[in-house]
């Protein structure tokens, strides 16, 4: 029961939902080969190995049942749509025990959970991620300058850039109107004593 429940419980973590009963025997065959040959200890090591290693942990699948001949994806997958997107990793327990729940499926109770999830720019990696990769925002901390033209341009300026890029973005989804247009056409803009005179400041 105790190897049982190990499997599951890991299971559960590495692949963001329960095992099936297929996939669970599968493991406990697994654990109890390695057992057999090398003991207890290196049996939970080689079953924590195989899941790692699994697809079902390196990739996120959608594989929900069809409706109107759209994919509508479960509770379990809806956990990990919303923590991956907001906080770039699986879904934390309280979103877990929703997807267990069968709740998630709720609009409501997927705004509480994306509320819970975003209360601060500096909760949410996931979507910093986004903008990063959707601006280029890290290209600046690369692209080569001219120093003779851009004296100033140290790395600390150009960390002082790419870092009010973000809070730029941070300021507009937690502290603005949250519009797009606002997003493109502000004239906002954050500075530091490291990017300041770039700004004729």
């Amino acid at each position: 029961a105790c190897v049982n429940d190990f499997i599951a419980a890991l299971g559960a973590r590495a692949f963001r939902r329960p095992l099936g009963s297929e996939e669970q025997d599968a493991f406990r065959t697994f654990f109890d080969e390695e057992r057999t040959e090398q003991g207890v200890e290196e049996a939970a090591q080689q079953v924590l190995r195989a899941f790692v290693m699994s697809s079902g942990y390196l990739y996120r699948f959608e594989l929900g049942p069809m409706q109107d001949g759209l994919l509508q994806l479960n509770n379990y997958e809806i956990a990990s749509a919303i923590a991956y997107l907001l906080i770039d990793g699986p879904p934390d327990a309280d979103l877990m025990a929703a997807a267990a729940e069968g709740s998630l499926s709720d609009a409501e109770t997927r705004r509480t959970h994306v509320q819970r999830l975003t209360e601060s720019w500096n909760d949410m990696p996931g979507v910093n991620r986004f903008f990063d990769e959707h601006l280029g925002v890290s290209h600046v901390l690369s692209t080569p300058k001219d120093e003779d033209v851009f004296p100033g341009f140290t790395p600390e300026a150009r960390e002082a850039a790419a870092a009010s890029t973000l809070a730029f973005v941070g300021h507009i989804l937690f502290e603005d109107d949250r519009r797009l247009s606002t997003l493109i056409s502000s004239d906002t803009v954050f500075v530091n004593r490291d990017n300041d005179v770039f700004y004729g400041m």
